[in-house]
């Protein structure tokens, strides 16, 4: 798949097949995470992916209380659609029945307190180039910083990257079981001079 297409027809998908993701598949997804620029070439990422029933009952049990916890903020951003909130809550619950789940780190504590906005930046362009990777294979995903907004971060660290720095962010991974429509896209939102 070409790349521009794969950024056009890429979507939030939060409703997957059970169907497991080869392994193969599985590497190329995390490589790709790997080759994204950095600041100053840190490269300060730590990715975990998570596939396993074992693993994947310890990181549902974690978005069981993140999705109480982020109730209050859907509520006060969608609270005239309550039905939305239902179907967050329960996408955050359960990640959509995803097969793989991807969690990702700072490499390094210290990188908390050092060139922090420069490390989240990084890490996001290596989700990015994640995403569109799987996208290309096809195989959708979700983009969570739900954890993190609801304060969870440094618990699913001690979960699972115990020796490594906060995790910035999560990411579903499997086969489309509903893929949505495209939202409406804002206008204006660049200008060339």
């Amino acid at each position: 798949m070409d790349i521009n297409q794969a950024i056009r027809e890429r979507r939030s998908v939060r409703k997957y097949r059970p169907l497991a993701i080869p392994n193969q598949d599985i590497i190329d997804i995390l490589e790709a995470g790997t080759m994204a620029p950095s600041a100053i070439n840190l490269q300060p990422w730590y990715y975990v992916a998570i596939q396993s029933p074992e693993q994947m009952k310890r990181i549902l049990s974690i978005m069981a209380v993140t999705s109480e916890k982020i109730k209050p903020e859907l509520e006060e951003r969608f609270g005239d659609y309550p039905q939305l909130i239902v179907n967050t809550q329960h996408f955050i619950s359960l990640l959509g029945g995803a097969p793989l789940c991807v969690l990702a780190f700072m490499n390094q504590p210290k990188f908390e307190q050092w060139k922090r906005e420069a490390v989240i930046q990084s890490i996001a362009a290596g989700i990015e180039n994640m995403v569109l990777t799987a996208q290309g294979k096809g195989i959708g995903s979700c983009w969570l910083s739900a954890p993190v907004e609801a304060g969870l971060s440094e618990d699913i660290q001690r979960e699972f990257a115990r020796e490594k720095g906060p995790m910035v962010a999560m990411v579903t991974f499997g086969y489309p079981d509903q893929v949505p429509q495209m939202p409406k896209r804002k206008t204006n939102r660049y200008i060339i001079l």
